[in-house]
């Protein structure tokens, strides 16, 4: 029997004319059935063989590896997930799986800003600091920090010792202080002599220059060693001091000039 002639084909309603004469050379009546067609006005089942069609994956997919083809025949579906791969970085979520800096993240662009750095020898707490380091100094840079509440001041620890710039008077027994500042605290020490003469008393008392003595400062007064003897003999002590002045008196009158020596205290 002679193919079928197949001179129109209509699927899904639309029809088609084949061009010429197309022979039907097989017709497959058997495997799973794909679609009903209308050939020259007559419907026919058309099938897929046996072992032809597309099947679904059932296997999990696979991880991410080296880039492959592939050579199985299923396909995928839509809503297939891949597994995690657990070789790779996770994603950083800051102050979960990478720390974070004085609670600043590390996950941005540009430098971090350090406010709160301490150490054994010092700590700049709640300011902003930079630390520029080489191999024999360090150099902090602390912007407003305690040690300064207008300027920028500076802390160089090298091996030489450490060097602090800008700071302010202390306030607490804790606190730096400058050089100027110890020097400052001290009183100014100077000394000055008097003569004692065994004339110039009135009343057993004398008042005699003194240069650099006040009415306030402090004042130690001793005689020369050459004038103990007659300092004690005569009794004499100092009594009262003014501006450039010191006052003596005695208990009895001294035969010989005494020399006394001051020391003044600020």
């Amino acid at each position: 029997m002679p193919n079928p002639v197949m001179k129109s084909l209509t699927i899904g309603g639309t029809t088609y004319d084949t061009v010429g004469e197309a022979s039907v050379t097989q017709v497959v009546s058997s495997g799973t059935k794909i679609a009903t067609v209308s050939i020259d006005g007559a419907s026919t089942d058309l099938y897929a063989p046996s072992g032809s069609t597309v099947e679904p994956a059932t296997a999990t997919p696979i991880v991410d590896g080296t880039a492959a083809v592939g050579t199985s025949t299923k396909y995928a579906r839509e809503d297939h997930v891949h597994p995690t791969d657990t070789s790779r970085q996770a994603a950083l979520v800051s102050g979960t799986n990478i720390r974070t800096v004085d609670g600043q993240t590390l996950l941005s662009s540009g430098d971090v800003i350090v406010t709160k750095l301490q150490s054994s020898s010092f700590n700049v707490v709640d300011k902003r600091s930079k630390i520029e380091t080489s191999q024999s100094t360090m150099t902090l840079l602390a912007e407003n920090t305690g040690l300064s509440p207008t300027v920028s001041s500076s802390i160089v620890l090298n091996h030489s010792g450490i060097t602090i710039d800008k700071l302010v008077a202390p306030t607490t027994d804790t606190m730096p202080a400058t050089k100027k500042y110890v020097d400052d605290s001290i009183p100014a020490i100077s000394t000055t002599t008097c003569t004692l003469g065994t004339s110039g008393w009135t009343s057993d008392a004398i008042t005699v220059t003194a240069t650099g003595v006040t009415s306030s400062n402090n004042v130690i007064v001793a005689p020369a060693p050459t004038s103990v003897t007659d300092y004690a003999a005569a009794g004499i002590v100092c009594t009262a001091q003014g501006s450039g002045t010191l006052t003596f008196t005695r208990t009895s009158a001294n035969t010989n000039s005494i020399t006394v020596n001051v020391l003044i205290l600020g």
